[in-house]
């Protein structure tokens, strides 16, 4: 396997490994992995897919290049 990559987050402990990122999980997952797949469905190419989990139990998502949000004014400060 890759070797991991710690990602900057601002909640969570991320890695990326190659052309994914894994993080832990938590009661949200489910319903992230299902709006991920419906956007997917409906043809939205600008979100990463879900691809279930590693041996780690951390979710495993397609890794987007970009920017995160850093700080609680962030979309105050982007949406003007």
């Amino acid at each position: 396997m890759p070797e991991e990559q710690p990602l900057a987050g601002a909640v969570n402990q991320l890695v990326r490994i190659g052309n994914t990122v894994r993080r832990p999980t938590g009661h949200w997952t489910p319903a992230v992995h299902a709006l991920l797949d419906r956007l997917a469905a409906a043809g939205f190419t600008g979100s990463p897919r879900a691809h279930g989990f590693d041996a780690e139990g951390r979710e495993v998502l397609d890794f987007l290049p970009g920017n995160i949000a850093r700080h609680e004014g962030f979309f105050r400060d982007a949406l003007g």
